[in-house]
């Protein structure tokens, strides 16, 4: 009898402190009930624009790739020799006379070689078949070989065309092409393609338009490579530079399960990151969860919003955007409730182990 006594006067406290926290809050019944804390403020309660789609290939880019899909044709034609070519050129009957019958020869920058017996020709624009034919007729025409002159002609080193690939690739770097241009996806697959971490969009900035004002294209590459959009496969020519960025990330803190960073891939909404941090804790108070937003150098923008709102359908969810801070705080009810629960399972086991 001195037990059930002694174990009620334990519990009345912790009674009392249920109808205290009960108080407290205030609950909304219904099928989409929410609870909201009383302790909430309204200093991030700025209303929230409705958020567009972060999609990483936009209509103007999609307009850029097609104009580069204009050079499609140089693939099909034969290399053109650049400045810093190297060529290799033989003239069989030069060995007949005892001569060096083969020269390795650079195109210098204004496109000419130095030619022992020609001097100076111009070869730049040209393909090896066209220069080929052009030594012929000319050691001819100087009378240095007057009968069907024998030349072979080849490019010994590729290095007039160039297009760079930098960021989130495994081997980033410069990649001379061995043709005229050469595609997005073959210069991501000459750079060993993307590094661990990366993200799903390319930057192809085309300074081969204009130095001074490289032209920008967005290219999303998960659209690119899984989705076979060979209109998205944009062309590269000299002077093009790929960059590959890492991946896009928000961040996670409070009453979620695995709070820290999250991959932004593509479109990220706020339900979709909780989920992906593991969901909420029991103690989640989902009536004033915070973003903290970059909106300029050195400035963040408080969004505050019902979660339990967007749940029940009364509101849309929000699109993150890269750089956003999730703040989700503790329902002090909630924890004061779960702490005098777990304070009664206690004193019940214990007093059933007494008696």
């Amino acid at each position: 009898m001195n037990l059930i006594k002694n174990l009620c006067i334990r519990v009345a406290p912790i009674c009392a402190a249920f109808l205290l926290v009960g108080c407290a809050t205030n609950f909304t019944g219904g099928d989409n009930a929410t609870y909201s804390s009383s302790l909430m403020t309204d200093s991030f309660s700025e209303p929230i624009e409705e958020e567009s789609p972060l999609g990483f290939t936009n209509d103007k880019s999609r307009e850029k790739v097609l104009e580069t899909r204009g050079l499609r044709h140089l693939m099909d034609e034969n290399y053109m020799v650049g400045p810093d070519d190297v060529l290799e050129i033989s003239i069989f009957e030069w060995q007949a006379e005892g001569a060096r019958d083969t020269l390795d020869l650079r195109v210098s920058k204004v496109g000419e070689i130095a030619m022992p017996g020609l001097g100076a020709i111009q070869v730049g624009g040209m393909s090896v078949e066209e220069i080929q034919q052009y030594l012929v007729n000319e050691l001819q025409e100087a009378g240095i070989i007057e009968v069907n002159p024998r030349v072979g002609v080849s490019i010994k080193e590729f290095r007039s065309k160039r297009v760079s690939i930098v960021g989130s690739v495994v081997a980033p770097g410069v990649y001379a092409l061995t043709e005229n241009v050469a595609s997005l996806m073959e210069i991501i697959s000459l750079a060993g393609g993307q590094a661990s971490g990366a993200g799903n969009v390319a930057y192809v900035l085309r300074t081969s338009e204009n130095l001074d004002n490289p032209a920008q294209i967005e290219i999303d590459l998960d659209e690119l490579f899984r989705g076979g959009t060979s209109d998205l496969n944009a062309i590269l020519s000299d002077g093009d530079t790929v960059y590959v960025p890492k991946s896009a990330q928000i961040r996670l803190y409070g009453e979620v399960n695995r709070p820290g960073s999250v991959v932004i891939d593509k479109n990220l909404t706020l339900i979709e990151a909780i989920s992906e941090a593991g969901g909420l804790t029991e103690e989640a108070d989902k009536s004033i969860v915070r973003i903290d937003r970059k909106v300029g150098p050195g400035k963040t923008r408080g969004i505050s919003l019902n979660l339990a709102a967007i749940e029940a359908g009364q509101r849309s969810d929000i699109m993150l955007q890269e750089g956003d801070i999730v703040h989700i705080p503790v329902n002090e009810s909630k924890k004061a409730i779960k702490k005098a629960f777990d304070s009664f399972s206690r004193i019940f086991s214990a007093g059933y182990r007494i008696n």
